[in-house]
């Protein structure tokens, strides 16, 4: 490929003799839509929790049912519902039928119900130990923020996104409590 390659090199407008010696091109950042890249990754972390779940429950089924309910802008679009249902191969068309067991997933402002069999205690037990989790989460954020050393001496970028994974997390377990206020006994 090295040979076709400097061949389509040479044939386009270029300065210097070879593409052995060409600066590898920078990209061109006032083309990038920032708010688009963090739906992404919101969009690849509800994926990989998804994911998790379907291995730890141990079903192997391609197509697994589910509803999704979020705020944010690409997943309430179809293309984004698209890419969900392909990446972490889920069925989205309707409801989940009546009486189908059912696994949730959170991550921050969305939430994921899959129609996955498995035991209803064994649900509330993972989601409490999720809940106990993003809880702990927000007191290592919330330590950070609160550290005058951090917040004075790291980058203003920095303390921005620690701030938005704070703010996450807190919906995360906002969501998930009220979860297991659906799931769980009074007690």
């Amino acid at each position: 490929m090295p040979f076709v390659t400097e061949e389509l090199w040479q044939r386009l407008p270029h300065e210097g003799e070879t593409i052995m010696y060409a600066a590898w091109p920078l990209p061109d950042e006032t083309i990038e839509d920032r708010g688009l890249m963090e739906e992404m990754a919101h969009l690849l972390e509800v994926v990989r929790e998804v994911r998790n779940l379907r291995q730890a429950s141990g079903h192997k089924a391609r197509r697994q049912p589910a509803e999704v309910t979020s705020a944010r802008r690409l997943l309430t679009e179809p293309v984004g519902r698209a890419y969900l249902a392909t990446l972490a191969q889920l069925e989205l068309d309707g409801k989940l039928p009546e009486g189908m067991p059912q696994s949730v997933v959170v991550v921050g402002n969305t939430t994921v119900r899959l129609g996955l069999p498995g035991d209803g205690g064994a649900e509330t037990e993972r989601q409490s130990g999720e809940l106990r989790k993003k809880l702990r989460e927000i007191e290592v954020i919330e330590a950070k923020l609160n550290n005058p050393d951090f917040t004075g001496k790291a980058p203003a970028a920095v303390v921005e996104r620690e701030r938005a994974r704070l703010a996450q997390a807190r919906q995360a377990a906002v969501r998930l409590r009220a979860l297991l206020g659906e799931t769980e006994e009074l007690g």
